[in-house]
């Protein structure tokens, strides 16, 4: 265990030495200043005392001398009165304890003993109490059902937890919803931008690919310190911890306060508070997975309706907000009931399953596709407008025309397709109307003959 660290502050050269070698010879760490000013140095660049000693016999203070810094609210703030004085009137300087024995006495370590042990049993009590309520305050993380809505939500916990500050989250995420999640609470608005401009480019909060961490495990920030003073800003006193879960979702968060050193009790808040982000991920991560089950085609494998109006929705949000393109492609086997009907339904069931391997190939990883039903597919192309859509379909059309179904029953079927397409915004400005209008055209190329690919036409009236 590391020896206590106490400064002493007196005026009296004799008495100041002769209480750091009494001090020294039981085991604690002493440093010795001689005046206000000097006090107040040493303590703003090296907070970390567990007592601070006044000797206000010899030395002249004044209040600016022990101003609200960082060292005076964390240590035990204690006066040397002198045998011959009374207790003060009132707490002189925010201290909480005071002697009445002459600062070079030999019995000095043993009257501060107690003390110490009296600010240990008070900042446990602290931890205890903020650990309680990080443990109170997590509970509604257990709720997140998105990976993407743990982060800004532990923030602000975070934030909440803690004096002042800012906190930024990222996350990588994987699986159906990967990407890369950037949360940034607690900054101006220009600091912000600043930040994120950074951290897009990876000069600032990168995930270092190799580097597993342990969940919840603190990180260390001097690198982060020096990437802040590289941006002409006071390096921030930091805390990161690693979030991470068996899926692969892996991520950090950042505490960042500027003067204020993180106390235990604080350290031990947050450091709960991602625990339970932790915990948090891993729920959201079985939920992905279990509604990724029920959102897949049970012969095809490919995802079912219910997905794609969900991810259709998304996306259509997405090109609302972004104003980008986005087109539907509605997909129906010509004669499929004949496969059926002379081949039988497990055969069928094979020519689907081929069918869907084929389209796969045509999507990209921002692209969706799926099975809507019987032998009807949709296909969801991101960024799209609707004539590279048309081009899209029509070389679809051109290899199903020249493929070959039914191989893995050793059978060799000749199948078409025939293809409608409408785009964002000029056919439709919701999921259910974009669908609609692309089944139209398909069912269009279906009555000019089949095995073709139709569009939409601008000004044909909604269902």
């Amino acid at each position: 265990m590391d020896a206590q660290r106490i400064l002493v502050a007196s005026g009296d050269a004799g008495a100041r030495e002769r209480a750091r070698q009494h001090l020294v010879r039981s085991g604690f760490s002493v440093c010795v200043v001689e005046s206000g000013p000097e006090l107040r140095d040493l303590a703003d660049r090296e907070p970390g005392f567990d007592l601070i000693l006044l000797d206000l016999e010899s030395l002249a203070l004044s209040p600016a001398d022990l101003e609200a810094g960082p060292a005076f609210r964390a240590a035990a703030l204690v006066l040397a009165l002198g045998p011959d004085a009374g207790p003060p009137a009132a707490p002189a300087f925010g201290a909480a304890e005071w002697l009445r024995e002459a600062l070079a006495s030999p019995e000095l370590p043993r009257l501060l003993a107690p003390i110490l042990e009296r600010r240990e049993l008070r900042a446990e009590n602290a931890s205890l109490r903020a650990v309680t309520r990080a443990f109170e305050q997590t509970r509604v993380l257990s709720t997140c059902v998105d990976a993407s809505d743990v982060l800004p939500l532990g923030l602000e916990m975070l934030l909440g937890l803690l004096e002042g500050g800012g906190a930024v989250g990222r996350l990588q995420l994987v699986g159906p919803e990967a990407g890369d999640e950037l949360c940034l609470r607690g900054f101006a608005p220009e600091l912000a931008e600043t930040i994120r401009r950074e951290a897009e480019w990876g000069k600032l909060f990168s995930l270092e690919p190799g580097e597993p961490g342990e969940p919840g495990a603190e990180r260390r920030g001097a690198a982060l310190q020096r990437e802040w003073l590289r941006l002409g800003m006071d390096a921030p006193e930091v805390l990161e911890f690693w979030l991470c879960e068996p899926s692969g979702t892996a991520g950090a968060v950042w505490i960042l306060r500027e003067g204020q050193p993180f106390s235990v009790a604080e350290r031990r808040a947050a450091r709960v508070v991602a625990t339970q982000m932790n915990l948090a991920l891993a729920t959201t991560a079985r939920f992905a997975e279990i509604r990724e089950r029920a959102f897949r085609d049970d012969v095809t494998s490919l995802h079912n309706v219910r997905y794609l109006f969900w991810a259709l929705r998304r996306e259509v949000e997405r090109a609302r907000r972004s104003k980008l393109d986005l087109s539907v492609l509605f997909l129906d086997l010509d004669w499929f009931k004949r496969v059926n009907d002379s081949h039988g339904h497990l055969v069928g069931s094979a020519v689907l399953r081929e069918f869907g391997d084929l389209l796969k190939q045509w999507v990209r990883s921002i692209d969706t596709v799926g099975r809507y039903g019987g032998d009807e597919f949709a296909m969801i192309l991101v960024d799209t407008p609707l004539e590279a859509a048309r081009g899209v379909a029509e070389r679809i059309r051109r290899q199903v025309e020249a493929s070959r179904f039914g191989g893995g029953s050793g059978l060799s079927c000749r199948v078409t397709v025939s293809i409608g397409a409408a785009s964002f915004p000029g056919h439709g400005t919701e999921a259910e109307a974009l669908v609609d209008r692309a089944d139209r055209a398909m069912y269009r190329a279906k009555e000019l003959g089949r095995n073709r690919v139709c569009c939409a036409e601008a000004s044909e009236p909604p269902a």
